[in-house]
């Protein structure tokens, strides 16, 4: 009977330890890493602003208090505006729309959009943005 009571004891506590083992971070939540990707909240476009200020794409981003603000400029018809952003690790990935094969006006029209998580949780200003590969 102490026996079994003892290996009773022993796997209750092998049981238990698991549970306080370390996953996330030190406040209990799930870390970057461990999460998967995030869907992000992309504002409508507005027109105003100048023209995106890059010698080496046609749109600028930046993270300024937990807000990305995406810049670009483009036809009114075939707007370079940004349909999903998702977050996943380090990376915000864009998608836009892609205009292959579709006659777009040539007038040139600034663009802006906001984009911030639904939890509230403020961006950090070192993640990385790109544009996703459009079809």
């Amino acid at each position: 009977m102490k026996k079994t009571l003892f290996t009773g004891a022993i796997v209750a506590l092998l049981a238990l330890s698991g549970c306080s083992s370390p996953s996330g971070d030190a406040e209990g939540g799930a870390s970057v890493k461990d999460s998967g990707p995030i869907q992000l909240v992309v504002s409508e476009p507005r027109e105003e602003g100048g023209m995106p200020e890059s010698e080496d794409s046609d749109f600028t981003a930046t993270i300024k208090d937990g807000v990305l603000t995406y810049h670009a400029a483009g036809s009114s018809t075939c707007a370079p505006k940004v349909e999903t952003a998702v977050l996943e690790g380090t990376t915000i990935t864009l998608t836009r729309p892609s205009y292959e094969g579709k006659p777009c006006t040539m007038d040139l029209r600034p663009l802006v959009q906001e984009i911030t998580r639904a939890d509230g949780v403020k961006l950090e200003d070192t993640l990385t943005v790109k544009l996703a590969e459009t079809k």
